[in-house]
């Protein structure tokens, strides 16, 4: 069953803040995107594939070549900053370009903590590691109840919540640790950053309890205590993660 129908409990945001918000986003995290080649995300992502598929082959090289303009156009850079960098020298630095000690340590001072300094984050990774290690090892045995979607859906979302919640938190800490004069800039950002990463967070978090519940309710499907118990584990965080993904 498709996951884009089943377990979406909410419509995509069309516009945020005055934002239009590109469709193609929800290619990039979704389980199952939509496939089309039309796709901003999705077409790209088929250029790649089909050209590590043949490496040797010279259309594909030409599609690599497209990709890594398109990401480049988008990003705002030259295109040879993807493939390693402009070739640099001695001359290609001046006084001005030379970081100095205060220079670097106000770099240090003002970049995000690390993801494990969130008490959420550290809750969220000690719950998943089990999790998906568990669905890894059935997978690997090639045990046919971790085909199904549910489980699927559980092996992604579970891996992807921990990033997500640590993208909400450090965008909020940037935000307040912003100076004076890029204060408006920054606030601007975010609410575009956190309110489409609030949602997404509200979608993973419905489709993580209805896909365990769907596990804990089949006869048919092994560790049914070990699915129980992650699922009150989890249900013990909810309210945390849906603080957060409010903007």
């Amino acid at each position: 069953m498709n996951d884009n129908k089943k377990k979406s409990t909410r419509r995509a945001p069309k516009e945020i803040s005055g934002f239009k918000i590109p469709r193609w986003w929800e290619c990039q995290w979704r389980r199952i995107s939509c496939k089309r080649s039309t796709c901003t995300f999705c077409g790209r992502v088929e250029d790649l594939k089909r050209f590590l598929s043949d490496e040797g082959d010279v259309e594909s090289q030409s599609n690599l070549s497209q990709v890594i303009h398109y990401q480049a156009k988008d990003l705002g850079i030259p295109p040879e900053y993807l493939l390693g960098g402009p070739d640099i020298d001695e001359g290609y630095f001046n006084d001005t370009d030379v970081i100095d000690e205060k220079d670097f340590e106000e770099f240090i001072e003002n970049r995000p903590p690390e993801a494990d300094s969130f008490m959420l984050y550290r809750l969220l990774k000690h719950w998943s590691r089990p999790l998906v290690t568990t669905l890894g090892k059935a997978e690997n045995k090639k045990e046919k109840w971790v085909a199904r979607e549910e489980a699927q859906d559980l092996m992604w979302y579970a891996t992807m919540l921990p990033t997500k919640v640590y993208r909400q938190l450090s965008t909020r800490w940037e935000t307040r640790q912003a100076p004076e004069e890029e204060k408006e800039m920054a606030e601007e950002f975010a609410r575009i950053e956190l309110g489409y990463t609030g949602y997404i967070l509200l979608e993973i978090t419905d489709i993580i309890e209805l896909s365990l519940r769907e596990l804990i309710e089949d006869k048919n499907i092994p560790h049914k205590e070990f699915f129980g118990e992650s699922m009150k584990r989890f249900r013990r965080l909810r309210s945390s993660i849906l603080e957060i993904a409010s903007p």
